[in-house]
């Protein structure tokens, strides 16, 4: 499991991890590895998602903003942090606090690289309501 977590960032071809998965013996390890790998930022640093504690003071002082082009600031600014990581669902949560289209679409593009979990990224489209944006979200 140490070694296959090690090699990873060596990998020419990462797409394609799970080559590794059969060197692995349990189920466990797999999904273990797994998981590392969708935390593994590409730097050689590890990615965790930020609390629920501190989501929940982010989410508060966004709501308290009642400017739109307050909330996307706010938005804008914490997706642009690059200490900031958060799971498909967080980053759903704080897009949804906008409500115009073009902001959830800029707003959803901004948090693809600080996801934790980027292969469930297209959850994101069930918070846009057209085909064009959800076609430019994928592209």
């Amino acid at each position: 499991m140490q070694s296959a977590k090690a090699s990873y960032s060596d990998l020419p071809d990462p797409a394609h991890y799970n080559k590794l998965n059969e060197v692995l013996t349990t189920q466990y390890s797999r999904e273990a590895l797994t998981a590392y790998i969708n935390g593994y930022s590409g730097t050689g640093q590890y990615k965790s998602a930020i609390a629920d504690a501190d989501l929940d003071v982010m989410l508060k002082d966004v709501q308290q903003r009642w400017i739109p082009g307050a909330k996307m600031s706010a938005l804008t600014s914490a997706f642009a942090n690059t200490s900031n990581y958060f799971t498909t669902d967080q980053a759903s949560q704080l897009i949804q606090l906008v409500s115009d289209e073009d902001n959830r679409l800029q707003l959803a593009k901004a948090s693809y690289r600080n996801l934790t979990d980027p292969a469930h990224y297209t959850k994101l489209n069930e918070l846009l309501t057209t085909q064009y944006s959800r076609d430019a979200l994928t592209a």
